[in-house]
């Protein structure tokens, strides 16, 4: 059609192919930059402007391109889950959005958009179909896309409840949980999930399936990827223990839960003797890795449920809990906190930290202090401030130990 004008789509490349295959060719034009909008706006005839969230600083975004382009129209494409910061944002009172649609829209709505260009029903692709899904199951799997773990649950749950069936997840001691394979989770090797009964798929089951596969890949990228920024935010980048404020966080979780519990959890401080001497005489590529080597040490001899992070230069923290599994299968249970730290201490005494040298090996040693939940503190700042006098007395014994709170060594 000689009058039609091309819709411009502001969207990342994998919503922009999804959206365009539902046009005729030359009806969308499709840019992935903000600034490459505003200037495609500008030299361009465009009817519409679609904008795929999220975009940074949207309602500046939406009010340059009023200005630019101030006879076409603007709509808004979100998730479920962005539904409510696009409309907090850009209010319809202040007319910076004409409409807005969830993503995917509609075929109902896509005719609409590209209606304003002249584009008519007749020339549309029949590519984009109504959503198998509802809304309300694409907000939780949005939600749920914080891990790959969470996201598989969530995937379980309404696949179950969806298919009236218990269903699967593969794991790699156990390939096929089931008989009956439904969804698979893009990780290598694959997890696949299974009906552990025989299921009659029918048409509108299949097609609510296929919905889900679809987004699932993307769901995944995005778990992946928000599980590396946590992973970043809460981990120690040289030793790979947990930071401090992780730790903070977390070591008042496990005491809430010891004192519900009624049982004991333990703290230990320490940190390494003389380390300046080591950074000094050996650099400070040889102190990192005497860091490094240090944490993986500490978390050879801890189990799941202990807690260990680096909490400043040199000064490491764990917290021993005693409700959690056993350290190893089959292992007699420590008697005392001091048993398990002193053969931490041991192990670094006696280990070849190989930036110093083998001349060096059995030199460097640790000095710490044990604070115990509930006697020696009720919080985590108590028993670290009572584990940092322990960890001063056994410094000045001579270091090389670990002391109670009392200054009484085991």
């Amino acid at each position: 059609m000689s009058d039609r004008q091309p819709i411009l789509l502001l969207a990342d490349p994998a919503v922009a192919d999804r959206l365009s295959a539902a046009a005729p060719p030359g009806a969308v034009r499709a840019v992935a930059d903000a600034f490459a909008a505003l200037e495609a706006l500008a030299d361009g005839d465009h009817a519409a402007v679609v904008v795929a969230m999220p975009q940074w600083d949207l309602p500046r975004l939406l009010s340059a391109m009023r200005k630019t382009k101030p006879s076409a129209r603007l709509y808004g494409l979100c998730t479920p889950a962005q539904e409510h910061q696009l409309l907090q944002s850009c209010p319809r009172a202040e007319r910076l959005i004409d409409d807005y649609f969830i993503m995917p829209p509609t075929s109902a709505e896509w005719r609409r958009i590209l209606g304003v260009s002249g584009v008519e029903a007749a020339e549309l692709r029949p590519a984009v179909a109504e959503p198998a899904l509802s809304a309300r199951e694409i907000a939780s799997l949005v939600e749920a896309a914080v891990s790959p773990e969470d996201l598989a649950q969530r995937v379980a749950e309404l696949v179950g409840r969806a298919c009236r069936t218990e269903v699967r997840w593969s794991t790699p001691d156990n390939p096929r949980p089931g008989i009956q394979q439904l969804v698979v989770m893009g990780e290598a090797p694959a997890r696949k999930l299974f009906a552990t009964a025989p299921l009659e798929v029918d048409a509108a089951r299949e097609q609510w399936l296929s919905a889900l596969r679809a987004i699932l890949p993307d769901l995944f990228t995005v778990a992946r990827r928000m599980e590396l920024f946590r992973r970043l935010a809460i981990t120690d980048d040289l030793t790979g223990a947990h930071n401090r404020r992780y730790f903070m966080h977390m070591a008042a979780r496990l005491l809430e839960e010891a004192r519900r519990r009624r049982v004991r959890s333990t703290l230990l401080l320490y940190d390494i003797d003389d380390f300046k001497r080591y950074n000094d005489g050996f650099g400070h590529a040889a102190g990192d890795e005497i860091l490094r080597e240090t944490a993986e040490l500490m978390q050879q001899i801890v189990r799941k449920g202990d807690l260990v992070a680096r909490v400043g230069g040199d000064e490491f923290a764990a917290l021993f809990c005693e409700f959690g599994p056993v350290r190893q299968a089959g292992s007699q249970p420590i008697q005392t906190p001091y048993q398990l730290v002193d053969r931490f201490r041991k192990a670094v005494n006696s280990h070849e930290f190989k930036s110093l040298g083998p001349s060096a090996r059995g030199t460097l040693t640790i000095s710490g202090g044990l604070a115990c939940f509930p006697w020696d503190g009720a919080t985590v700042e108590q028993l670290l401030a009572a584990a940092d006098k322990a960890m001063l007395a056994a410094k000045a014994s001579g270091k090389n130990n670990i002391y109670l709170v009392g200054g009484e060594e085991h």
